[in-house]
């Protein structure tokens, strides 16, 4: 897992001598994390666990306007929770980007089926959100085909080792 040395030698380099290395010592604490998860199947089923070990996604609100900027400055209250979220993806696929829209009409979604199977993915807004509006688009984000919202959500069908991307709209309720 780990190589430190404080010298190496240059027989690789053809020349029958070692020269000293010492910034390959790797003086110091050093921190790891590992982590073990159990999964069936192909490692496609692991990966969500992975990325999220990995990439851990924390909800912060944050103004882009600071009391030390501006000495009348009145912090807005926080909409979500730390914990909380506005949606949920469910069906097995990974998570790859939420961004505004490049034209700022609704958000972006995009998800990536890692698996050999195609899936039934389901995007849905969660309690004080509304889900308006869904459609799947093209990579470029032009639009592809509307879609139909049930129940506050949207189900789309993710081709096996396939990127979906989503335009979405969603407000708060």
């Amino acid at each position: 897992l780990l190589r430190a040395t404080d010298r190496l030698l240059s027989g690789v380099l053809k020349v029958a001598s070692e020269f000293l290395l010492p910034t390959a010592q790797l003086i110091g604490p050093r921190k790891y994390k590992y982590a073990f998860i159990p999964h069936e199947g192909g490692y496609e089923n692991a990966l969500p666990a992975i990325e999220e070990f990995n990439n851990p996604i924390y909800a912060a609100q944050k103004d882009f306007l600071e009391a030390e900027s501006m000495p009348d400055y009145r912090h807005k209250p926080e909409v979500l929770k730390p914990d909380g979220g506005f949606l949920s993806v469910s069906g097995g696929v990974t998570f790859s980007r939420l961004k505004p829209a490049e034209d700022r009409d609704g958000m972006i979604l995009r998800l990536y089926n890692p698996s050999d199977e195609e899936r039934s993915v389901t995007v849905k807004a969660q309690d004080g959100f509304i889900l308006s509006k869904a459609a799947l688009t093209k990579l470029d984000e032009s639009a592809a085909e509307t879609l139909e919202l049930a129940d506050n959500a949207v189900t789309v069908t993710a081709a096996a080792k396939k990127i979906i991307t989503l335009k979405l709209h969603i407000a708060f309720s």
